[in-house]
């Protein structure tokens, strides 16, 4: 016989594993239930967290106590409806455990039966006539609970060897083909340390992606559910993986604490986890040690690993920064992290090519003319490749500042190859590789390395795909592809633009000049773009655009070759030159795919247009 209890319109049935508001059944997983069981029975006195975890988890279970406890108090308060800063029945002592404000004991009820011993078939926790089945999918808001799910599917049965047996049995179900990391959860509690939860998964991901033949998703995918309330179930869907990696970071006293799971997508089913206290000087070696852990987990072989230099904290926290701002679009904040981890531990590799991609990017973006930071751009790559020349994104970085800065078509072309065959399932190296290849006018390969990438990753360069079928011509293609991505992504402002480009290119200039409109910054810009159309047409437009830039070119550098396209909009074929000769001059990066542009089509039987392309280095027949 056991008791029930009674917290305002609550009651809880220990006996029947069951929690009932005003009679109707509230649905709660196993680890949670058991915990509000545990605090039920001291009757509103402390039950302080090492007690919860010894009641919860055996100690030969290797879990992240401290995380399955938090997952459990939120999953217990999101049940009854209470929030941590406002509790009416569950109350936080800091610092100690938890408690429960109780009622009063109710009448005795008579326990029913937990399962069959012999078919070792769970009880159900819901009502009676729902079915058994595995636990509710969680959201990723609900993640840390780091190995609750290990044992909430065995805890109170037939004991700890049948829990298991079922997780191992789920781990070797169907194998793992493909993996998601999705972005580590930032528990420092401050704002700041996120550099280090994403600087942690971006080099997990490298790793994973260079050590073991599954598919990984890239950083730019999978940052797209940083934050995300969704079940993981329903991301694994829309990811189209076989697996989940999730995990969260904290520090204290100087130490770091990463937890780490590993989950089969269709069912929520937990295959691994494990937590990891590292010293700033081990650190660094912590993503190849979980790479290595989950290729045997998943029973895939892991590439052997090259012995690296040891890193100085300071200079892979300064990497992580700088990682961390370039993703930001926060370049020369990216430059300086960059900076200060090269000059901390000169022989860092990654460094090196970091600081490299953070000189170049500033020419490619065109908030600085591209001589200024040539030198220091190529320096810095030369320098990442004679550190290491394993290294994918060294070698990546340099196809870049060949193709961009050096106008070196035969370095980009062999560089972007040994990036992807050190690295091939890298989103972003094959989308450069397709960039290398417009260059060189190859342009069946270059369509397929922009496919690849989409593959690898739909959200980094989600134009790619589009941009090649515009060179080739093919505008009708480029607009299903392009406004196929812009209805996942409709505030992405590049892919926009290039749909407008191929509604001009393929003579729908209404759809054209709709589509500028809604790219617009306001409501007087759409006007004057609506009115220029409907006096002048696409003449008035490209007027009223070329006198815009123009505009801004007196507050700022633009790009020569931006204004030329502009020019080249207006039909005006002596300033179109000028600017394109101006942009040789200036080695603008974009001028590599100039044979291809259509906006200067009119001008290729020019002969100052030809002497731009021989300096180019791009052959006159393209």
């Amino acid at each position: 016989m056991q008791e029930s209890y009674s917290f305002g319109e609550f009651e809880l049935h220990p006996a029947r594993f069951e929690l009932r508001r005003q009679g109707r059944l509230v649905r709660l997983e196993r680890i949670p239930m058991e915990l509000l069981i545990l605090l039920a029975e001291r009757n509103g006195d402390l039950v302080a967290r090492p007690e919860i975890a010894a009641r919860l988890w055996s100690k030969d279970v290797f879990v992240d106590t401290e995380h399955g406890i938090n997952t459990a108090i939120r999953k217990i308060r999101t049940a009854i409806g209470e929030e941590a800063d406002r509790p009416r029945y569950l109350f936080t002592v800091p610092g100690k455990g938890y408690r429960l404000a109780m009622d009063a004991r109710s009448a005795v009820v008579a326990p029913e039966p937990l399962g069959n011993a012999a078919t070792d078939d769970p009880p159900s926790i819901v009502a009676e006539s729902a079915p058994v089945a595995a636990p509710a999918p969680r959201s990723v808001s609900a993640r840390l609970g780091l190995a609750a799910i290990v044992v909430a599917i065995g805890v109170g049965l037939v004991g700890l060897n049948w829990a298991r047996g079922r997780v191992a049995a789920s781990s070797t179900a169907t194998p793992i083909r493909s993996l998601a990391v999705l972005p580590l959860a930032n528990l420092t509690g401050d704002d700041s340390q996120e550099y280090l939860a994403d600087g942690i998964t971006d080099e997990l991901i490298t790793t994973l992606a260079k050590r073991t033949p599954v598919r990984i998703l890239s950083r730019t995918t999978v940052m797209q559910y940083k934050g995300a309330k969704k079940p993981l179930p329903d991301i694994g869907r829309e990811l189209n993986v076989d697996a989940i990696i999730e995990g969260s970071i904290s520090r204290t006293g100087g130490r770091t604490h990463v937890s780490i799971q590993l989950i089969r997508a269709a069912n929520d089913a937990h295959v691994w986890a494990d937590s990891y206290d590292r010293d700033p000087d081990a650190l660094y070696e912590l993503p190849a040690e979980v790479s290595d852990v989950i290729a045997r987990r998943i029973g895939a072989a892991s590439a052997a690993a090259t012995v690296a230099r040891r890193v100085a904290p300071a200079a892979h926290d300064a990497y992580l920064r700088g990682r961390y701002f370039w993703f930001s679009q926060k370049w020369d904040q990216a430059l300086d992290a960059m900076q200060r981890a090269v000059a901390i531990q000169p022989d860092y590799a990654a460094a090196w090519s970091g600081l490299a991609d953070a000189y170049a990017v500033k020419a490619v973006v065109q908030v600085v003319p591209p001589k200024a930071v040539a030198a220091q751009a190529q320096a810095a790559s030369r320098r990442a490749l004679e550190l290491d020349d394993s290294l994918a994104e060294a070698h990546s970085t340099a196809a870049a500042i060949a193709l961009f800065q050096s106008w070196d078509f035969k370095q980009a072309d062999r560089e972007s190859q040994r990036a992807i065959e050190l690295n091939p399932d890298i989103g972003e190296l094959h989308h450069l590789r397709g960039y290398v290849l417009l260059a060189l006018n190859r342009l069946d390969e270059a369509l397929r390395e922009q496919t690849r990438a989409a593959e690898l990753d739909p959200f980094e360069r989600p134009g790619g795909v589009g941009t090649i079928l515009i060179h080739r011509r093919q505008y009708d293609a480029a607009i299903r592809e392009l406004r196929f991505r812009k209805d996942a992504r409709p505030q992405d402002g590049a892919v926009r633009h290039r749909l407008a480009d191929a509604y001009l290119y393929s003579g729908r200039a209404s759809d054209y000049v709709n589509e500028i409109m809604n790219a617009a910054a306001d409501e007087e810009s759409r006007a004057a773009i609506e009115a220029s159309f409907a006096h002048e047409g696409l003449k008035g437009v490209a007027a009223l655009q070329l006198a815009g830039i123009r505009s801004v070119a007196d507050r700022r550098y633009v790009s020569p070759l931006a204004l030329a396209h502009y020019y080249a909009r207006a039909g005006q074929r002596n300033e179109t030159l000028s600017q394109l000769e101006a942009a040789v001059a200036e080695r603008t990066p974009f001028l590599v795919f100039l044979q291809t542009e259509p906006d200067f089509d009119f001008v290729h039987d020019d002969a100052r247009y030809r002497a731009i392309v021989k300096r180019i280095g791009l052959p006159i027949d393209h």
